[in-house]
């Protein structure tokens, strides 16, 4: 009976063990790197017209965006743009959590998304103002919301959520595109097996995604 209320409460568990985790080092000098000063000074381009800041062409434009908006706002974008890498580290932790007990059950579930919120490069990052950790969330927001498509519910809100999250992902780092492939690949599965609705699913999630 232990045992049962232990993993039923686990979970929460981890999240505040990271909050706790979190909030301790935070207290610790965070240098701003190079690529963070970069993003931020982009952002203030955007939402300056040009007046100041910085631009890079090559780099993506969501993460920009979101600091820019914090700056223009009146907010600091290094300590409010943390407070955002750490709410995306939370739902990136809270995704593989979910998608992982779809698949395997509560308890591989937990000790996945504990391996997870205290992997080195994941801890590290989400002190960062980096694309790294945006990008896990919305690669698994994507593939979160195409699992319950696919597995669950055949409605389209789904599958527009999923496409949706996928060109977020885009939009915070080039590479994340690579999940568009995985999901098509299921789209042109279901359509070789002629499962319902899976050409129209195919060019309803490809046509949302390039719109």
């Amino acid at each position: 009976m232990k045992s049962k209320k232990f993993w039923k409460n686990s979970f929460l568990y981890i999240l505040l063990f990271f909050c706790l985790s979190y909030i301790l080092f935070s207290f610790h000098y965070q240098p701003v790197g190079w690529d963070s000063a970069v993003y931020v000074g982009m952002g203030k381009f955007i939402f300056s017209a040009g007046n100041t800041g910085v631009f890079e062409p090559m780099r993506p434009l969501l993460l920009p965006f979101l600091f820019g908006a914090l700056w223009k706002a009146g907010l600091s974008p290094i300590l409010f743009g943390m407070v955002l890498e750490f709410l995306f580290a939370l739902g990136a932790i809270f995704l593989a959590y979910l998608i992982t007990k779809q698949a395997f059950g509560r308890k591989i579930a937990t000790i996945s998304s504990f391996i997870l919120a205290f992997n080195f490069l994941f801890f590290f990052f989400s002190f960062k103002l980096y694309t790294e950790i945006p990008t896990i969330f919305f690669v698994l927001a994507s593939l979160y919301f195409f699992i319950i498509y696919r597995e669950r519910e055949k409605k389209n809100i789904y599958l527009l959520l999923s496409a949706l999250f996928t060109v977020l992902a885009f939009l915070t780092r080039y590479p994340a595109l690579l999940i568009f492939l995985v999901t098509n690949f299921f789209l042109v599965k279901d359509m070789v097996e002629k499962k319902t609705k899976s050409i129209k699913s195919f060019f309803l999630f490809n046509f949302f995604t390039f719109m």
